[in-house]
């Protein structure tokens, strides 16, 4: 906003140290104008209590500044650069603190003690403001230094050596405001980036930073205050490398001035940065009163009467000096905090990295990343070398944040065994890094906690758990993607957040990512096809609604092509929900089950107000023969209620390993609810959930998988919008427990179509893509069928007359030697039905409608 804002104001370089941009109701109110020097006073203010008092002040400090009236600013906002606040806030140490601004030149700090007391005793008494006739003799420019004395700031984001002195010249060339104390920022020209860009990047630095160590005024006269740095007039000195905290560059921020991040990490990032700050915050504080207690201690006054001692006697008393170094070690290591680390777990592709990258850069910190993997040696003692020589490493380029990815590979051995030297390594390594005078923050990354060893999960003192979102999170974070790109105005084509949100269930941040770069693919395809194949119509409504379609431009279209192609890839994962796509138009019949079916699921999710979470219906069982639309009738109420949809089988959940069966299950009931709005469909159940102590294996594996099936299903009834459908063959087969209420206790029985009117719904259900010919009567055709024919049954027969229809076009093209109009010729007709019937066999006999009618008679009682 600074080079944006300012830059269309003033004609010349700024000065991002010291600019500051107010509303022009604020300048009329201060009597400000434009470009004006102004020596304005910046408080930092705790916003937390602190001795029983609401605020307090932490730090105060004078500054000159050159105030911008801009547009756009709110009145009670001044906007300034991240290197000019990270060097008002103290390096961005302090937690829970506010930086304010106070315009007022009146200022008597400059003056001697004596004359500020009887200033302020003047104007207690007089009820007169003496100041005002100070400040017409106060300097309204800042003074030019004459020696001024800088350090390299060492980073892991860069690397600096004899080439830096370069960029001080060209930083320099312009007069510029500094303090004692300041972080600078020093632009990287494009061309010398690969100079500064270290080797583990591959993106080149945009800054390099140094921090202002000494400022001299004049000859003998050095000064704290805030000067100004002429080429022509100060001495600069580059004297050696330090480490510090660096400015927040290189973010986006939003209104608040917080880094704009995807709303699926906001909570995240904002909970770690809390923690890492903290942790900052004790360091630094920590650090300074060591320093405080060694140069006044009574430890380091032994040593240095010990040391004078040697030098007027040309003695050394070696027990005497190691005793006063013991104790000054002694003093030195009471002042250290206990470090701070963090663990987060999060599925691959939830954005770990990312909330580790952003909590670094709102407090200035370097990364330092380490993949475990690649730590890991073939012994024991190989992943103790490499682990302590990356610590070494990380503790160098201090303050940072070591990231070690993929922790959870430390747990074991190569053998699989738990691999405890490796974890008292780390844990001793933790130690370490808090009697370091470099910060060095420790932060691991896993999958899940059950990868994870106790004595390894003991080493984290906190610990973020990353799930994955939910509808409304999903719907943030689609909004803020579109924010993101460029979407078309057509009033068709804008984006229906909703429908899209729900059709993104379990995605995490690294699926929303590939979702925007397939439609930008999307939309370049679209792109290349016009310019091959120019429309006329197309361009004529461009000129209409003055949309260039050659524009790169994401549409809504494109979104849906790359949903539909990032679904299709993500399908092919075991248990991946989405929405199936069977409308009630495709399910001929069964009306009744439809009615019972929608009562249970749809009314609950649009009038939840209507109905308890806790006194609704959650599952439904759908019994009744085989091929009746059990399963097809499933997937039609997934697609009408707009829920996602879970098929599971019995194979898929059965596991050889001990324990691991009832964790599949667990984990299907885990997805569907980040899924939520969802619908669980376990096909044959009774082969999932048989009758327990009635099962015949040995291990007692189903019983478990029952039990496992039976806690979840308690655990629906009162969650989220997740909803149970099942189907079976033989319900006489199920364990009782599954059939009390509160689990499946709505029954639907599904049986063969024992009406004419059922079968000419299915019939045109299966025979609405079929090229029937005109002749063709479907009520007809019903009269010549059996009432015993299920909704499998009629299928087969449809499918019979189209391959009967197609032997006889065939034989017809033979004839006229190879000549066929298929528009014209490929009809399926009455006799390809009549044949087909001819070889029908129905699947269910009479035997197996009684029992099935009686197992009904039972369900109703």
């Amino acid at each position: 906003m600074l080079y944006g804002k300012a830059g269309k104001i003033i004609d010349c370089e700024l000065d991002i140290n010291a600019v500051v941009l107010i509303s022009q109701k604020l300048a009329i109110q201060l009597g400000i104008t434009g470009w004006q020097w102004k020596r304005v006073l910046f408080s930092l203010v705790s916003n937390v209590a602190i001795d029983g008092n609401t605020s307090g002040l932490l730090h105060e400090q004078r500054r000159w500044i050159r105030v911008i009236v801009s547009h756009g600013v709110e009145d009670h906002i001044s906007l300034v650069s991240p290197v000019l606040y990270h060097n008002v806030h103290q390096g961005g140490c302090h937690v829970n603190c506010d930086v304010f601004i106070e315009f007022n030149d009146n200022d008597i700090s400059d003056y001697s003690e004596p004359v500020r007391r009887i200033v302020l005793l003047w104007n207690n008494v007089q009820d007169y403001d003496a100041c005002s006739d100070f400040s017409t003799n106060h300097q309204r420019s800042p003074d030019v230094a004459t020696e001024v004395y800088v350090k390299a700031i060492e980073s892991v984001k860069y690397r600096c050596g004899g080439e830096l002195e370069s960029l001080l010249k060209d930083y320099f060339r312009t007069p510029k405001v500094i303090a004692v104390g300041d972080v600078i920022a020093l632009p990287i020209p494009k061309h010398r980036a690969h100079e500064f860009t270290p080797g583990s990047s591959i993106i080149p630095p945009k800054h390099v930073f140094i921090m202002v160590t000494q400022v001299w005024v004049k000859p003998g006269a050095e000064t704290r205050q805030c000067v100004q740095v002429s080429a022509g007039v100060t001495d600069l000195y580059l004297s050696g490398s330090t480490n510090c905290l660096l400015p927040v560059m290189y973010e986006k921020f939003d209104a608040q001035g917080v880094i704009d991040s995807p709303p699926l990490l906001k909570d995240t990032v904002g909970r770690v940065k809390i923690i890492l700050q903290s942790n900052v915050s004790k360091r630094k504080q920590a650090l300074q009163t060591q320093n405080n207690s060694i140069n006044s201690g009574p430890a380091l006054k032994e040593v240095r009467k010990q040391r004078n001692l040697v030098r007027l006697n040309g003695k050394r008393d070696n027990r005497e000096e190691k005793q006063g170094e013991k104790e000054l070690s002694s003093a030195t290591k009471q002042q250290h905090t206990s470090s701070v680390t963090l663990l987060l777990l999060g599925p691959p592709g939830s954005g770990k990295k990312q909330v580790i990258k952003l909590a670094a850069s709102s407090l200035g910190l370097g990364v330092v990343w380490a993949n475990c993997w690649q730590l890991k040696g073939d012994t024991s003692g190989g992943t103790e070398a490499k682990l302590r020589q990356m610590i070494i490493r990380a503790s160098a380029m201090g303050p940072c944040i070591l990231a070690l990815l993929n922790i959870h590979c430390l747990s074991n051995d190569r053998d699989g065994r738990e691999d405890v030297r490796v974890v008292a390594t780390l844990r001793e390594s933790v130690e370490k890094l808090s009697q370091l005078d470099r910060l060095v923050l420790l932060v691991a990354t896993a999958p899940d906690r059950k990868y994870i060893s106790d004595d390894l999960w003991s080493v984290w003192s906190y610990q973020e758990e990353m799930g994955v979102p939910d509808l409304s999170q999903r719907m943030a974070m689609l909004t803020w993607l579109l924010s993101q790109t460029s979407i078309a105005l057509k009033a068709t084509e804008k984006p229906q957040i909703h429908p899209l949100s729900q059709r993104t269930a379990g995605y995490a941040l690294g699926d929303f990512d590939a979702l925007l770069n397939m439609a930008r693919r999307q939309c370049l395809v679209r792109l290349a096809d016009c310019e091959a194949e120019p429309d006329k119509e197309a361009g004529a409504e461009e000129e209409s609604t003055g949309w260039d379609k050659r524009q790169p431009i994401v549409t809504h279209p494109d979104l849906l092509k790359a949903l539909d192609e990032l679904q299709a890839c993500r399908s092919e994962a075991l248990g991946a929900p989405r929405i199936p796509q069977v409308r009630w138009d495709e399910v001929g019949g069964l009306e009744e089950a439809k009615k019972e079916i929608v009562n249970t699921i749809q009314l609950p999710l649009r009038h939840p107000a209507l109905v308890s979470s806790k006194l609704r219906r959650s599952g439904v069982l759908l019994y009744g023969p085989p091929g009746t639309g059990k399963t097809l009738l499933a997937k039609a109420v997934a697609t009408e209620c707009g829920l996602n949809f879970m098929s599971v089988k019995g194979p898929e959940l059965l596991n050889m390993y001990v324990g691991q069966s009832e964790e599949n299950v667990r984990q299907v009931f885990k997805q569907a609810k980040a899924a939520a709005p969802c619908v669980i469909f376990f096909d044959e159940l009774d082969s999932l959930a048989p009758n327990r102590g009635r099962s015949g294996d040995s291990g007692g594996v189903m019983d478990r998988i029952v039990s496992a099936l039976l806690a979840e299903l308690d655990g629906v009834a009162s969650g989220a919008d997740v909803f149970v459908l099942a189907a079976t063959n033989r319900p006489d087969l199920l364990d009782p427990a599954l059939l009390r209420p509160g689990r499946f206790e709505k029954m639907v029985f599904l049986g063969v179509c024992e009406d004419r009117a059922g079968q000419v719904k299915i019939l045109k259900a299966v025979t609405s893509k079929m090229p029937l010919a005109p002749s063709v009567s479907l009520h007809h055709i019903s009269r010549l069928l059996p009432l015993t024919l299920t909704g499998a049954d009629l299928h087969a027969l449809c499918s019979d007359a189209l391959y009967s229809a197609l032997r006889r076009t065939i034989s017809h093209i033979s004839t006229r030697n190879g000549e066929f109009d298929g528009a014209n010729e490929f009809k399926v007709e009455e006799m390809d039905f009549r044949s087909a019937l001819k070889t029908l066999v129905p699947s269910v006999t009479s035997s197996d409608l009684a029992h099935y009618r009686s197992l009904k008679e039972k369900t109703e009682r």
